[in-house]
């Protein structure tokens, strides 16, 4: 071949369109800072954030699912997402996750064929660590996926890449907070479940003839689902004369809920001072107050008393020190927070004043 004809393959090369094409109207790429702020599961190669495909890869059905999926992603973003044997990978935080479903030991309903979820690594704050969970009975596994590929982007395994017409890769895609919907079917069916494990946990939580452990992860469950409903009973707990374990694990449940409701039992336990000896940092009222604290981290738009309270335990004389330094950091957050939002106005006073001119 004449070296003027290899130029001419080379150029032609250069300028074809990749083959693999984005299939749908994708959400524009973001920063990390507005993914954390709008509360979206960001799985991305942008040098700032990973993802990876976990399953358990002694299944050889599990397998050739993973390797499915990671194609239908890469027809979506353009990236190939890594695979990892799930028994190797500690958490599996920011990942998606295949795995079988378990039947849980801390409350009985009858178990649904698949579910589609997102879970958030504790504390559960904006920008915290975060998972995709795609569990499935045996038979399910492939409605499971398809369930979440469609709800979240409106294709299956089967077309991902049947649909690709004329997009360019974005090598980043945004998975929605909330995936619906499901099929209406299957999405009522979990409604009522959901009601019946919630009143189940409640009733868990509340009867002190079960054992400990059961109703602390009664409490731990309330906390994971989230759920407004649930407060008066975390409330009840923590004001209640109950153990330092389980008002410990309620506060956490509060934090994960953030239901501004119990903001005045968590100031009730920090305004009574401290009684017991402030040195000795672990013992049961320390936890207690600590959680308080930590709950109030979590809640958005403190009430000015609240933050004035937050002030006197962290100049306090007669305070634990680990209650002091988180109460300082709720403050310096608030602080900060202030800042931003007095230096908004001038920023765009000062753009405007920029384009008169």
């Amino acid at each position: 071949m004449k070296p003027f004809s290899v130029i001419i393959v080379i150029l032609a090369c250069c300028m074809m369109r990749p083959a693999t094409l984005v299939a749908l109207d994708l959400p524009p790429e973001k920063s990390p800072e507005l993914i954390n702020q709008d509360n979206d599961m960001s799985l991305s190669h942008d040098r700032k954030s990973g993802a990876w495909i976990s399953f358990d890869t002694t299944d050889p059905e599990i397998l050739g699912l993973g390797v499915e999926l990671q194609t239908a992603l890469f027809h979506l973003s353009g990236v190939r997402f890594p695979l990892l044997d799930s028994q190797h990978i500690g958490d599996k935080w920011n990942g998606i996750v295949l795995q079988r479903k378990f039947p849980l030991a801390i409350y009985v309903a009858d178990p649904l064929p698949y579910e589609v979820e997102i879970r958030r690594h504790e504390p559960w704050y904006p920008g915290c660590s975060k998972r995709l969970e795609i569990r499935f009975e045996k038979g399910h596994e492939r409605e499971a996926i398809d369930a979440f590929l469609s709800s979240g982007f409106g294709v299956t395994l089967a077309t991902a890449s049947v649909q690709m017409r004329d997009r360019e890769p974005v090598h980043n895609l945004y998975l929605p907070a909330d995936f619906g919907p499901l099929p209406k079917a299957l999405a009522d069916s979990r409604q009522q479940l959901r009601e019946k494990m919630l009143r189940n946990l409640k009733e868990q939580a509340t009867d002190k003839l079960l054992n400990v452990r059961t109703r602390y992860l009664a409490v731990l469950k309330l906390g994971q689902e989230m759920d407004a409903s649930a407060t008066p009973v975390l409330v009840g707990i923590c004001e209640g004369d109950e153990t330092c374990i389980m008002k410990q694990y309620a506060l956490r449940a509060i934090g994960y809920i953030r239901d501004p409701k119990a903001i005045p039992c968590l100031a009730g336990i920090l305004s009574k001072d401290a009684t017991g000896d402030i040195t000795k940092d672990e013992d049961d009222e320390s936890i207690i107050r600590r959680g308080a604290v930590n709950a109030l981290r979590q809640m958005r738009d403190l009430p000015e008393p609240v933050i004035e309270l937050l002030s006197k335990i962290a100049t306090s004389d007669r305070e634990y020190p680990s209650v002091k330094e988180s109460a300082a950091g709720i403050l310096r957050g608030h602080k900060k927070e202030e800042q931003a939002q007095n230096q908004a106005p001038e920023d765009t006073a000062r753009k405007h004043a920029d384009h008169q001119r």
